[in-house]
């Protein structure tokens, strides 16, 4: 396992180094501060189309860079020829097909974390500001005063974006292990820590909505286990585009099979609504990470959500298991002379 943790890390490293996937993070950015305008439209309801805004722009993009970076996890090692340096040494090909994948769920964690993190953030001025339309007069800096917790959390997301800051703009040899660790577990973690301290503050100001946050990204994190081990098991028989394109097909396959197993159109013949529903039978139901409101209220207190997110989790485990399986028996057999 150290040999395909190894490889997990030099995957993660050059994933966070790629410019597109800053291209996507930007662009959720950018979604965000939409959803932001979208909400300041709406009479009565900002906060409620901000966080569905924010949670189906997380969802989506998030996927869309698991895809990207599945599609071309193999492409490159061959066209750069560092796949025959690796096999070279004793690396077994499942561990080569298990550290890339890892290396490509520990990316998307990290833009979920980040993301979210961005959310929240407008979440904490959206709500105050909400509350101060509406007669109550707090504004972000009361309610940070008015708890402990967020004091301390505000003040841990300042010094830690400060000395994130730090590291990265200078170059002082001091701070070359800070700078390496960035690069790597300590990105994982350091993003992870982050949208905490971000979610302790918005809590004081939109608890329900922060804990729906929360969740959402939990099931966007087990969702894009299974994409990218979807994407990991085209890669290993196909070329990056084709691999782009039926993963990207499957994924929308698996959010549609909730509406096709409740599919009752009379205009279909028996036989294509039949196969429609086989399909939807064998293909990973994704909609089921895409939680609603009323799914959630259904599962009031943190034992009944964590029994939901547990049962989910387990669900996307073995189909992630199952196609990273196949990714290392397909990739065992291929040729690459």
């Amino acid at each position: 396992m150290n040999r395909a943790y190894a490889i997990a890390l030099n995957a993660f490293r050059e994933a966070v180094r790629d410019r597109v996937l800053f291209g996507v993070l930007g662009l959720a950015i950018a979604s965000l501060a939409f959803g932001t305008s979208l909400a300041w439209l709406s009479v009565s309801e900002q906060v409620r189309v901000l966080v569905d805004h924010g949670i189906v722009t997380i969802s989506w993009l998030s996927n869309l860079v698991a895809i990207f970076l599945g599609a071309s996890f193999l492409y490159k090692e061959v066209e750069l020829r560092t796949l025959y340096v690796i096999l070279a040494k004793p690396v077994a090909r499942w561990q080569f097909v298990l550290g890339r994948y890892l290396g490509i769920v520990a990316t998307a964690v990290v833009f979920i974390a980040l993301t979210a993190a961005a959310l929240l953030s407008v979440l904490v001025f959206v709500a105050a500001e909400s509350r101060a339309g509406s007669g109550a007069s707090e504004s972000v800096l009361s309610v940070i005063r008015s708890s402990r917790g967020a004091r301390f959390a505000a003040l841990s997301v300042v010094v830690l974006l400060g000395t994130l800051g730090l590291a990265v703009s200078s170059r002082a040899k001091a701070l070359a292990p800070l700078r390496a660790a960035l690069s790597g577990a300590g990105a994982l973690l350091g993003s992870i820590a982050l949208c905490g301290l971000v979610s302790a503050v918005s809590a004081s100001v939109a608890p329900d909505e922060t804990i729906y946050v929360l969740v959402s990204c939990a099931l966007a994190v087990i969702e894009v286990c299974i994409t990218a081990a979807l994407a990991t098991l085209v890669s290993s028989f196909s070329t990056p585009f084709v691999t782009g394109a039926l993963s990207l097909g499957f994924f929308l396959i698996g959010r549609s099979t909730g509406a096709i197993l409740e599919l009752k159109a009379r205009q279909l013949p028996a036989e294509v609504l039949q196969l429609l529903r086989v399909v939807a039978e064998v293909f990973p139901n994704l909609y089921l990470y895409v939680p609603t409101r009323q799914s959630l209220s259904l599962a009031q207190g943190f034992a009944p959500v964590a029994s939901f997110v547990a049962q989910l989790a387990t669900y996307g485990l073995a189909y992630s298991a199952l196609f990273v399986g196949g990714a290392a028996l397909l990739f065992r057999r291929r040729d690459l002379t």
